[in-house]
């Protein structure tokens, strides 16, 4: 078995719960905002296009979407069950525009 396919076995099983664990995922909506502005701090307020590489299970991609900007996020898992329904659109949305 390839290094690469290991590593995503096992992110694959971590992205089960991953977001449900303490420090991950975004729960409130304190939490929401404390990330809006957090990001907002770091890349202004200008619409961008941004790439999220190691996304995981894209709720920093998704609340970046939700803020006006392209976002393109990719992760070594395919899985489509280890996105909500909102993610998993943003994710075919781009998944074109990376081939």
């Amino acid at each position: 078995m390839k290094a690469k396919d290991i590593i995503k076995e096992e992110w694959d099983r971590l992205a089960q719960d991953f977001d449900n664990k303490a420090g991950h995922g975004i729960h409130t909506k304190e939490e929401e905002e404390a990330w809006r502005n957090l990001l907002t701090h770091a890349i202004g307020t200008n619409r961008l296009k941004i790439l999220d590489v190691g996304c995981g299970t894209g709720v920093i991609a998704l609340l970046l979407a939700k803020m006006g900007h392209d976002v393109t996020g990719v992760d070594i898992s395919d899985r489509p069950d280890q996105f909500s329904n909102s993610l998993l659109h943003i994710k075919n949305r781009h998944q074109q525009s990376l081939l």
